[in-house]
């Protein structure tokens, strides 16, 4: 028996070491010493990027780069942004450029280029002059082209104790058609967050403000197609509360369901002797009229940073799927690794990956649904002096463990490792088990699992070393191993 249980330790530690090599083998298509700022499809399987502050790349998604475009040879004007891809009213591609006017009365240019298949860059005839709201850096995340060729922007303007959120629309020559200003916002919440609104050249904003109870609340305002206020929601996760989206709220349109979904960070503060709170991952289904449907907290019981919930981290695939990225088991500003999720359209789990390096530090930086299914994730490693990366994550990963480890996921991970009373599993499999092996080989311990995370008590446990498995239809799916404080 004593021999039985060695070779099954040696088994164990032999399959946890294959798979921690698996996992260093990402699908990496795009790699760069300098940061990916954004990307968007051109057609099912080729897509541009803007890298650093002046390249634009057209990119198959096999990792093939098919043509590489400076968006600005003689760079002499004074710029801010023209980093973020979007469509224009016509559906091209296209990115704003914030210039210094050599006029003394207008403080900036807001100004439009279109770029084509063969990355040629021409002005659009679309510009604006802005003011002393421009000094926002989160300007160019929230706007949108109407189909009438209208154009709507938003921007926090900074305060010393609360923000303001300033609602802009244009028309099509870049007139002023009105303007809505919303003061007294969270200082702490820097996403004012704008979306369509189904059959209206109207748009909504969603403002975040102080609250008590909740801490931080999310209220929506629609306005209508002259910036003219026509209604207002308070409390959006009224369902969820406690759990509400803290600094880092963003929310998303999809225009195909008409559904709206939210991802950011939920704060939970603990009191007592030693205070101290955590940030969880976060997400919310609303319907049209801003109801919200469901929510799914994803805990990481993460100690500092934010786990998710910038912009363009969440993305809806062909069939309405849901796909987001966040930062795992965070312990440090700079100590995140990924976590990519797919769910259906009511936040039901399709599959979860996770990818967790000794060593590479590995930050999210934006997501976009692939229009054959799966997605591009894009990062930044801190560990390699800032190099940037754009992973492509296939359906089948979501759904196939080999799949998931031929592309460098695990589909299960242990948290917190060292850990003290409790070890967590987290999975997004069905119909599977943990078990749980001391260093003779023994099991100790074995559970069903039946939710994302499954919470073991050790605080009986013995300090020292463990291995855990994860088994799912008949064979081993994921394994590791746990050391007790």
């Amino acid at each position: 028996m004593k021999t039985t249980r060695i070779y099954i330790l040696l088994a164990l530690l032999l399959i946890s070491v294959v798979i921690k090599a698996q996992a260093q083998d990402l699908h990496e298509v795009y790699i760069s010493d300098k940061e990916i700022w954004n990307m968007l499809y051109l057609n099912d399987d080729v897509f541009l990027a803007i890298e650093g502050s002046n390249v634009i790349h057209k990119i198959k998604d096999d990792g093939t780069v098919l043509a590489s475009q400076v968006l600005f040879a003689d760079d002499t004007v004074n710029y801010i942004g023209h980093r973020e891809l979007i469509r224009n009213s016509n559906g091209n591609p296209a990115f704003f450029r914030v210039e210094r006017s050599n006029d003394p009365d207008v403080f900036r240019v807001y100004r439009l280029y279109e770029v084509d298949e063969n990355l040629n860059i021409t002005e659009a005839g679309f510009s604006y002059s802005l003011h002393e709201e421009i000094e926002s850096a989160n300007h160019a995340n929230h706007c949108f082209f109407n189909s009438d060729g209208s154009f709507i922007y938003s921007v926090i303007i900074p305060g010393n104790n609360d923000s303001q959120t300033k609602v802009v629309k244009l028309d099509a020559e870049g007139n002023l058609v009105g303007q809505q200003l919303f003061p007294n916002c969270a200082r702490t919440c820097w996403y004012n967050n704008l979306l369509r609104v189904a059959e209206s050249s109207g748009c909504r904003v969603i403002v975040g403000r102080n609250a008590e109870p909740m801490g931080l609340a999310y209220d929506c305002y629609t306005l209508d197609s002259q910036m003219n206020l026509v209604d207002v929601k308070e409390n959006l996760e009224a369902i969820s509360y406690p759990y509400v989206p803290a600094s880092g709220g963003y929310y998303r349109y999809n225009s195909n369901s008409g559904r709206i979904y939210s991802i950011g960070d939920c704060a939970e503060r603990y009191y007592g002797a030693n205070p101290s709170y955590t940030r969880n991952i976060f997400i919310s289904v609303y319907d049209s009229d801003f109801n919200q449907l469901d929510f799914r907290r994803c805990p990481w019981e993460t100690e500092t940073g934010n786990a998710g919930g910038d912009p363009e981290t969440i993305d809806f695939g062909p069939n309405n799927e849901v796909y987001m990225v966040a930062g795992m088991d965070l312990h440090s500003a700079i100590t995140q690794n990924l976590f990519i999720g797919c769910y259906d359209e009511n936040l039901e789990v399709i599959g979860e990956l996770y990818y967790k390096h000794p060593i590479r530090y590995m930050q999210y930086l934006n997501l976009v649904a692939c229009p054959q299914g799966g997605c591009l994730v894009n990062y930044v490693d801190f560990s390699q002096a800032h190099e940037s990366g754009i992973l492509k994550v296939t359906y089948s990963d979501f759904l196939s463990v080999d799949e998931a480890h031929l592309h460098g996921f695990t589909v299960a991970t242990a948290y917190p490792n060292s850990g003290k009373d409790v070890l967590n599993i987290r999975t997004g499999l069905r119909d599977a088990w943990v078990e749980v092996y001391d260093m003779s080989g023994r099991m100790i311990y074995r559970q069903e699992i039946t939710d994302n995370v499954t919470a073991i008590n050790t605080s009986a446990w013995p300090v020292g070393s463990y291995v855990w498995r994860v088994m799912a239809n008949g064979k081993e799916a994921e394994s590791g191993k746990w050391i007790k404080q």
